[in-house]
């Protein structure tokens, strides 16, 4: 399992030159740069995670410490929710750009040619990832896309990810999406991390499901202005309802929190 390490309150804040959550800096420049540190990450020749840092991750964090460990030891935390982009800014981020598990996959699946990647798509329901990876591969000709079932797991250290671990060990990834779910993926990552292939593992969870046509993605439009949460309400209002319109109001309490320290108390 993950230690644990010492770290200021769990609030979002800014140094102007980086953003953080608590001592972790989220990662908030473009796409180009994004590719970039995937890169960096790969050639470290070690299996390495990102976290795609949404709002209902971080109010879990926020109301679960033994969740915060899965923020603190990933090697890079990008922000995906648009809410924590908005406080950034507020905050003075310098760079509080969105990567989000749904964009990143595509993003990879374009570069994987250029890059001499292997991409895998992990989890999700029966049959996704295969429809995934056929459509990122229809999509973008010459990239290396494959899937890899995961059976349905009783907690990251059921035996039964052993499964997985040798599919990807065969597979020999150089990326590797993991559609499983927060906090499902990272805790089945860090059980597993010292038997896993040498890989960048991200943390996408419904991507594949956006990949393989099963759930539409809002329109760019939606996205730019924030409401994107909106859309998936209104497309899965029952199992989503509880997520935005019962924890999701957390997060003000958050912000004015992160935005208090900043401005109220003089923190950096």
């Amino acid at each position: 399992m993950i230690a644990t390490r010492p770290s200021p309150r769990w609030l979002l804040r800014s140094d102007g030159t980086q953003l953080f959550l608590a001592s972790t800096p989220l990662f908030g420049a473009d796409q180009s740069a994004l590719v970039t540190r995937i890169r960096a990450l790969r050639e470290t020749r070690a299996p390495t995670f990102v976290l795609t840092l949404n709002v209902d991750q971080l109010i879990s964090t926020c109301t679960d410490p033994t969740l915060r460990p899965l923020v603190s030891l990933s090697d890079l935390v990008t922000i995906d929710g648009a809410p924590i982009a908005a406080v950034g800014r507020v905050l003075g981020g310098p760079a509080t750009c969105r990567n989000t598990g749904a964009d990143m996959l595509p993003l990879v699946a374009a570069n994987a040619a250029d890059q001499r990647w292997r991409i895998v798509v992990c989890g999700g329901a029966p049959g996704a990832a295969a429809a995934a990876a056929a459509n990122l591969r229809t999509r973008h000709p010459g990239a290396d896309v494959q899937s890899v079932s995961v059976p349905v797991l009783d907690g990251a250290s059921d035996p039964r990810g052993a499964v997985a671990v040798e599919a990807l060990e065969r597979a020999r990834p150089d990326v590797v999406f993991l559609c499983l779910g927060f906090p499902l993926q990272e805790q089945w990552f860090a059980h597993w991390r010292a038997t896993l292939p040498d890989a960048v593992y991200v943390g996408a969870g419904a991507a594949v499901d956006f990949a393989a046509n099963r759930v539409r993605r809002a329109p760019r439009l939606v996205q730019r202005l924030g409401a994107e949460w909106c859309w998936r309400l209104a497309l899965e209002p029952r199992r989503l309802a509880r997520r935005y319109l019962v924890r999701g109001p957390r997060f003000i309490g958050i912000a004015a929190r992160s935005i208090g320290d900043r401005y109220l108390r003089g923190c950096p």
